[in-house]
């Protein structure tokens, strides 16, 4: 199952973030179609005047995604939504983090619990994120976590993320 992604200029600018397209093929007007295969992790930056949302998602090996996107068909599985220009700042330093740290290969392949988490770190305010990604990424490793440490993730309907404990202060 191939997932389509619109990609245009004008008057929101839709692109993409983080993803490799199988292919880009032209569209309407001046609009172009990302197409993306299953369960391949895509970034989809939307901006429009002076807001922005930076939207990560996986692409769906069947039509069983749970969220819909505009400009993306079909549904998808939406792993973590940066809402305003200072989320997405954070999370763009968060993958150009992991890029560095893993490969941009072995991002994609991050269990989609890891951008949960990821995605409530960046939902904090006043919480640099780098400190936090070597720990999720230990934690993406061996993630069995008990049920009593699940709790919602606001912007990500009803999947849930273990909570983090912030990194050992070395000062001490």
């Amino acid at each position: 199952m191939y997932t389509a992604v619109r990609l245009r200029e004008t008057p929101t600018r839709c692109s993409l973030a983080i993803g490799e397209p199988i292919e880009i093929r032209p569209g309407e007007r001046d609009h172009r179609i990302a197409i993306f295969g299953a369960r391949r992790l895509v970034g989809y930056l939307v901006q429009q005047g002076r807001s922005s949302a930076l939207y990560i998602f996986r692409t769906s090996p069947a039509a069983t995604g749970r969220t819909k996107l505009a400009g993306v068909f079909p549904a998808v599985d939406l792993l973590c939504v940066a809402p305003t220009e200072r989320a997405i700042r954070k999370l763009q330093t968060a993958v150009r983090f992991l890029e560095r740290r893993v490969g941009a290969f072995s991002m994609g392949t991050r269990p989609d619990v890891f951008w949960l988490r990821l995605a409530e770190i960046i939902a904090q305010r006043g919480r640099a994120v780098i400190p936090y990604v070597p720990e999720l990424l230990t934690r993406d490793a061996e993630f069995d976590p008990p049920a009593r440490h699940l709790r919602r993730v606001p912007g990500v309907g009803n999947r849930a993320a273990g909570r983090l404990t912030p990194p050992a202060d070395d000062n001490s």
